[in-house]
């Protein structure tokens, strides 16, 4: 069984958002605004269940209106996930002060009655996929190993590229980011048995140099946390705007859409450094 790459059209825009699926199975069914895509996109298909990497509205936006189409999808999460996603208030507030009114775009967030919502740990496997706690982007971020195909729904372990292109960028909004166990993240991935063979990006699409990847990803996860220490938000927006030139346009749109704007990126490195320094990191 392969795993297909839905599109899942947020905002019109292709290649912005990835749902993955592997027969009944979802990883991420994106924002609320688009999953209308995403229900079009299954047919007849009904999903039985659907895991989410973690809670942030493009990833599992969308999951309260999956649910309420599909009653008796189950829903699988880290567990300090599952709160947000049986009442989404935190959650929503927390968008709000990294989105501002930009959050608007990700449609209704609802939640998901609790019956429906489960926990899954590190090893855990459901529906063929083996569950990867991999914190960093988010403390709860999880991937998912599909065992038959060695692909690995990796939500944003690795960062947002759109292939062929190389323009690479990491995604480091408050509150949660943790460069160290981000990178101690791609480590444990690339150290597993069997190693993964694709990666299944959010951002976007399948990407066979998973090697090449986790390397670029590591290494400016590094550099922009650097960065971050040395200059000030508007410097650092310039810098990460350099990244974009030379991509063509609907590349450039289709990566920077779902993200948070891009001062965010400062804000979520400078609250890393303060918290290391004042030894409050887990």
């Amino acid at each position: 069984m392969s795993v297909e790459v839905i599109d899942t059209r947020f905002m019109g825009i292709e290649n912005a958002i990835a749902c993955h699926r592997a027969g009944d199975v979802l990883v991420d069914p994106g924002p609320a605004s688009s999953i209308h895509n995403v229900i079009e996109a299954l047919g007849d298909i009904v999903p039985t269940a659907v895991l989410l990497t973690h809670v942030h509205l493009d990833h599992a936006g969308g999951i309260g209106k999956l649910v309420e189409h599909y009653p008796l999808t189950q829903v699988y999460i880290h567990e300090v996930g599952a709160p947000h996603i049986i009442d989404p208030t935190r959650l929503l507030a927390s968008a709000e002060r990294v989105y501002g009114e930009d959050i608007a775009k990700f449609g209704e967030t609802i939640g998901v009655p609790e019956a429906n919502v489960h926990t899954i740990s590190d090893g855990d496997v459901v529906g063929g996929f083996e569950a990867i706690h991999t914190p960093g982007h988010s403390g709860h971020h999880m991937a998912y190993f599909h065992l038959e195909t060695e692909f690995v729904c990796i939500g944003d372990l690795v960062g947002q590229t759109v292939h062929p292109f190389e323009a690479l960028m990491v995604s480091t909004p408050p509150p949660e980011v943790n460069i160290e166990l981000w990178i101690e993240s791609i480590d444990k991935l690339a150290e597993r048995s069997p190693s993964p063979s694709t990666f299944g990006l959010t951002h976007f699409g399948r990407v066979p140099n998973v090697i090449d990847q986790m390397e670029a990803a590591k290494r400016e996860l590094r550099r922009v946390a650097e960065l971050a220490k040395q200059v000030d938000e508007a410097t650092f927006v310039r810098d990460s705007e350099q990244i974009l030139e030379g991509v063509p346009a609907d590349i450039a749109e289709s990566l920077v859409t779902a993200l948070p704007p891009l001062g965010q990126n400062h804000a979520g490195l400078t609250r890393y450094w303060n918290k290391l320094e004042a030894g409050e990191l887990a």
